[in-house]
């Protein structure tokens, strides 16, 4: 919790209550509120872990081993998880515990308990984990194995660029879902707005774990990333030498989807900017209102990583035993 944030200043009653830490002629949701919502402006933020933090889990598995005469075996598992918490804050700083809950109506220093504002599918949650794995030996000696992982995607939360409660911290804050024609938007220009509002309206119809949840602040984690699988294998085969020594060689590979097809076992996300609904552009302090645009990326999904691990690869290692 952040001990110098101060008190609500005052509530934008057409986001389900919204409490906002700044003076209403102070704010602006498109950017952090800076020193405005300190109680004392002599300090900056000044952290305190509580131990307030809970979690609940319920996880089943079932597994299936099987061995084929002395050479082959194959086994299968299937992993149902349900994981919630009010925050899923597990490294590395106090500032991290601050910035990382996706509030609701107040600031993170309420994350409240079970059914609280900040109460939701945790981070990490994978709801189906299917592992499948197999070991047999082929001609001329060699030993072939494989794993074939399938994994439900993350949960995440709609976001928006801004911040609406003046805490001081971006992209924290959940949205409010606007029936399309209440969406508050800060265009001017008809023919602007009603193409905003066509915008926004797709997304609802596109997304239900946004478009179920017209008339309130979107709970946290509604949304799930996109299913992933991956398939490893591997090959060696062992050579006598001299003198009881062996010489053992062995090829991996990673991903082979992947290497199969380009559009295979491919890790993709919807993530940074992409996760935002709604850009927060100005505070009409005479309607109350937060005005806002609507990007056109929402949902987009986009490679999860930049670098060669999630692609295709394979490695070559030899290994003398003497």
């Amino acid at each position: 919790r952040n001990l110098n944030l101060r008190d609500a200043q005052f509530t934008i009653a057409g986001e389900g209550g919204r409490q906002v830490y700044v003076p209403e002629s102070l704010f602006d949701p498109s950017s952090s509120a800076g020193a405005n919502n300190r109680r004392n402006t002599d300090f900056a933020d000044i952290y305190v872990n509580y131990n307030d933090g809970l979690s609940r889990a319920f996880i089943g598995t079932v597994e299936l081993d099987h061995r084929f005469g002395t050479t082959s075996n194959v086994r299968a598992s299937y992993t149902f998880s349900r994981s919630y918490d009010n925050s899923s804050y597990s490294c590395c700083t106090a500032n991290a515990g601050w910035t990382n809950p996706r509030v609701g109506e107040s600031s993170p220093n309420e994350l409240g308990g079970v059914d609280g504002q900040a109460w939701g599918p945790s981070d990490f949650n994978r709801r189906h984990t299917f592992v499948f794995s197999t070991s047999t030996e082929l001609p001329l000696g060699v030993r072939a194995s494989a794993i074939w992982r399938v994994n439900s995607g993350a949960p995440w939360t709609p976001e928006q660029s801004g911040d609406l409660n003046a805490d001081g911290v971006n992209f924290n804050d959940r949205v409010f879902i606007f029936a399309p024609e209440d969406l508050p938007l800060a265009t001017d220009d008809p023919v602007l707005a009603q193409e905003q509002r066509d915008l926004y309206a797709g997304y609802l119809e596109e997304w239900e774990c946004v478009g179920n949840y017209v008339g309130q602040i979107i709970p946290r984690n509604t949304c799930t990333q996109p299913t992933f699988n991956r398939l490893d294998l591997r090959l060696n085969r062992s050579f006598e030498t001299i003198r009881g020594q062996r010489f053992d060689l062995e090829v991996d590979l990673f991903n082979v989807l992947n290497g199969l097809n380009s559009d295979w076992g491919r890790y993709v996300s919807v993530a940074g900017p992409r996760r935002n609904l709604m850009v927060p552009r100005n505070y009409n302090q005479a309607t109350n209102q937060i005005e806002y645009s609507i990007p056109t990326t929402f949902g987009n999904e986009t490679i999860l990583g930049s670098n060669l691990l999630l692609q295709f690869q394979a490695q070559v290692g030899v290994r003398y035993r003497f």
